[in-house]
């Protein structure tokens, strides 16, 4: 068999809109992979019909083969999909799983075991403490059931950060652990130095005139829990006093936890200091970077953000937290980031907010950098096609870490 020709199979429960974090991912490496490697894409997955799943697309020669599915209480189960990915278990030299306690990764553990070929798996920041302590009961149940096996037998784990590599081994895991960031493919945004899309954002203005002659504050990303905007909201209510000027903008699609910041907003007269803007796609996302004068992130637990990276690739400098496993940020000046709790979030925050427009400005454009060199989708496409080549032929990669 040829290096060249390797046939990959990509293993994921579902694609929805509303998980735009997980799906760019998925379709990056999906199509970055394809592009940039010899390698040959194909993406196994469930299509439900509950629970907000839709359509999505790959770029040939990337191939998407979705099959019906039930939602199942998340395990996404699917007759079609298991008798597909059999089938063609014959024609794939390795299999990567993008997705852990569902039926789909149990799936492609079969018919890994069954051909006697490597499985890898990319947790997505699935295996992260705080994630394991979400639904844990459930998932003894599931680890019981199927997901040990599937993680004894893996041959190798896909970590982004070194922070979730460790958190991967903390879990158990043994096997070789591959440290590869998410890629970004990069927007045409204009070197601060000279000219910034910083502050503007036609569209977005447009639709939300509220935030017209305001300097935006932007988080985005599923309006859940372990975002950690139940001590943002506390601390931007100290914050919006201070700085009457500053709008904060909470986008992205309901993750169970609108009701609760609705409520929230209210009882701290926050109304006039926070848009909700729901979910933001295509040039409407585009205009909200090209909007905000810095962008915030104070998860609770983060594999590797993507909506970090595309705002470092539009030169917005970044808040994070601790769990967002992003050192970088800091140590490029980038960004800055803060500890989960809401006294250090309102220093940190109040420090950017404080900054002047030349210095935010030079924070981003040195988050810009730092994407260029390390984050492109073609950089660590060809990282990964070398760790497939090592699973299925052995020749370790010298220049991939691996621990």
């Amino acid at each position: 068999m040829s290096n060249d020709a390797l046939k990959v199979g990509y293993f994921v429960a579902g694609i929805s809109s509303q998980a735009s974090g997980l799906a760019t991912a998925i379709q990056g490496w999906s199509d970055a992979v394809s592009k940039f490697t010899p390698a040959q894409i194909r993406l196994y997955t469930v299509q439900c019909q509950q629970k907000g799943f839709t359509d999505f697309e790959l770029e040939p020669p990337a191939q998407l083969i979705r099959e019906p599915g039930s939602w199942s209480f998340r395990l996404n189960r699917s007759t079609a999909l298991k008798q597909r990915i059999m089938h063609d278990s014959v024609e794939l030299d390795l299999y990567h799983n993008h997705c852990i306690w569902t039926m789909p990764s149990y799936y492609a553990h079969l018919a890994s075991q069954s051909q006697r070929r490597p499985l890898m798996i990319t947790p997505h920041g699935a295996m992260n403490d705080v994630a394991l302590k979400r639904s844990s009961f459930k998932k003894s149940i599931i680890r019981w059931i199927f997901q040990s096996k599937v993680i004894e037998k893996a041959s190798c784990f896909h970590a982004f950060t070194q922070n979730e590599a460790e958190s991967i081994r903390k879990s158990g895991v043994t096997q070789p652990i591959a440290i590869i960031p998410n890629g970004i493919a990069l927007p045409d945004v204009e070197d601060s130095g000279d000219s910034t899309t910083l502050g503007e954002g036609a569209a977005l203005l447009e639709q939300f005139p509220e935030l017209k002659n305001k300097k935006i504050v932007l988080f985005l990303a599923r309006l859940h829990p372990i975002k950690g905007i139940d001590y943002l909201i506390p601390a931007w209510a100290e914050l919006a006093k201070r700085n009457p000027d500053w709008q904060l903008v909470l986008a992205g699609p309901d993750g169970g936890h609108l009701s609760w910041i609705e409520s929230e907003i209210a009882s701290k007269n926050l109304n006039d200091h926070v848009t909700l803007t729901g979910p933001l796609y295509g040039s409407m996302k585009q205009s909200a970077f090209e909007a905000a004068e810095l962008f915030l992130l104070p998860s609770y637990s983060e594999g590797f953000s993507m909506t970090v990276l595309e705002a470092l690739a539009h030169r917005v400098p970044v808040l994070i937290s601790d769990q967002c496993n992003f050192p970088e940020v800091a140590s490029e000046n980038a960004g800055l980031i803060c500890k989960t709790e809401t006294t250090d979030l309102m220093k940190v925050l109040q420090q950017m907010i404080s900054m002047s427009e030349n210095d935010r400005m030079t924070m981003g454009n040195r988050g810009r950098q730092m994407v260029e060199s390390n984050y492109t989708w073609e950089t660590v496409a060809q990282k990964m096609h070398r760790v497939y080549q090592w699973q299925v032929d052995g020749q370790r990669p010298d220049d991939v870490e691996i621990v």
